[in-house]
């Protein structure tokens, strides 16, 4: 009989311990509930950019294509304009 306080007294305070450790995760929930719209929102943000960076890069690509078959085909112009030359006489 003397026991049995002891052993209401511990699982006392072990409900004690889950109902805090309840609580807390209640908190975090919430936190992390009222952040939710804000990290939304930055995610957003980031495929925006993200996405905007990509269409830059297909730009550039494209634009360096142009450029590398601009000096190809004057290089060709050039060297058919010396043969013509070279005919001529």
């Amino acid at each position: 009989m003397s026991k049995l306080p002891t052993v209401f007294r511990s699982v006392n305070e072990s409900l004690d311990e889950i109902l805090i450790a309840f609580d807390k995760i209640n908190s975090i929930y919430q936190s992390a509930k009222q952040m939710s719209p804000m990290l939304k929102q930055a995610a957003n943000l980031i495929a925006e950019a993200n996405a905007a960076a990509e269409q830059q890069q297909v730009r550039l690509s494209e634009a360096a294509k142009a450029a590398r078959n601009r000096s190809f085909g004057s290089k060709q112009r050039r060297k058919a304009s010396v043969r013509k030359r070279r005919r001529m006489p």
